[in-house]
């Protein structure tokens, strides 16, 4: 398979296999010189159990030795009337002794000729600085900018920061939806403090962070995502959104996600930017794509 040195070789880890997860759990200590994740934390962060296909990790091999490794995590969209699955790059790690010599972009291809022969839409991510550069030069995966709005929680001014009546169809022809219940679930599984709010048949999720600043602690609430089925439930979200214990509400999303009309004052964020690849006839055709920053799994 894949690979610029040929003794490496790309395939599909087994999660079945405990001496090759103990393998995966070092190689990511080593990479990223912190503890060695546990093999239910690992399970718990890329396999959603109510996604229709599998999360995929694929792994680098230098003979019988694992080297690299990148998890592609498997989550339903809605898209034209119908579900998709979509996966998200994540979780890449490469030995240091093996880095630089195309083991990251060999683990890449791979994934889109196994993802695309099971029937997936599309491979997104929100990547660092390091491997950034590399999606876009040497994959060809495409960017759109990532958003950001921070709304003070105060009575006077929060409303400056609302659109309620914007035009909305959540029906719109070419748009990718997440569902946003099924990650707020994923997430749960691990994070015992996400907040949920649901509003008839609309639905927001997100969770608290505390910061501090000149010495006083400042506690904000992170949106994850939303979903919005009737524009009618915006202002009961809106209302229950407002009436949580925090400072400040924050919201990072895709520039082309519907859901943004909702918000005013957004500014392009320097530290993100989310990135995709096509992998079927379907994904050529998004136009809007209706993701936040809770889709990430670094969230």
């Amino acid at each position: 398979m894949g690979g610029l040195n040929l003794m490496i070789e790309i395939k599909k880890i087994n999660f079945d296999d405990s001496e090759l997860i103990n393998s995966l759990s070092e190689l990511i200590s080593v990479s990223f010189q912190q503890e060695k994740p546990e093999i239910d934390f690992l399970k718990k962060n890329i396999f959603c159990e109510d996604s229709n296909l599998q999360s995929l990790v694929l792994g680098a091999f230098d003979d019988k030795k694992l080297v690299g490794c990148n998890a592609f995590i498997s989550n339903d969209f809605h898209l034209n009337g119908k579900e998709v699955s979509c996966f998200q790059s994540c979780w890449s790690a490469t030995h240091p002794n093996f880095q630089g010599r195309g083991i990251f972009v060999s683990i890449q291809n791979e994934a889109k000729k196994i993802l695309s022969n099971i029937g997936a839409t599309l491979i997104y991510g929100l990547p660092n600085d390091q491997s950034h550069p590399i999606f876009i030069s040497k994959l060809d995966f495409f960017e759109i900018e990532c958003l950001f709005t921070r709304i003070p929680n105060i009575p006077f001014l929060r409303n400056a920061w609302i659109n309620y009546l914007p035009s909305f169809n959540k029906a719109e022809e070419n748009t990718l939806v997440t569902q946003e219940k099924q990650i707020s679930k994923f997430k749960c599984r691990d994070d015992s403090k996400i907040t949920e709010i649901n509003e008839r048949g609309s639905f927001l999720w997100g969770k608290f962070e505390v910061r501090k600043k000149f010495n006083f602690k400042i506690k904000i609430f992170n949106i994850g995502g939303i979903y919005i089925n009737d524009q009618k439930d915006f202002r009961g979200i809106i209302h229950q959104l407002f009436s949580l214990d925090c400072h400040f509400i924050e919201i990072y999303s895709c520039k082309l996600n519907q859901c943004n009309k909702f918000f005013n004052h957004w500014n392009i964020s320097s530290t993100q930017n989310f990135i995709f690849y096509g992998l079927d006839n379907e994904a050529q055709k998004i136009i809007h794509f209706n993701l936040m920053m809770g889709i990430s799994d670094t969230f």
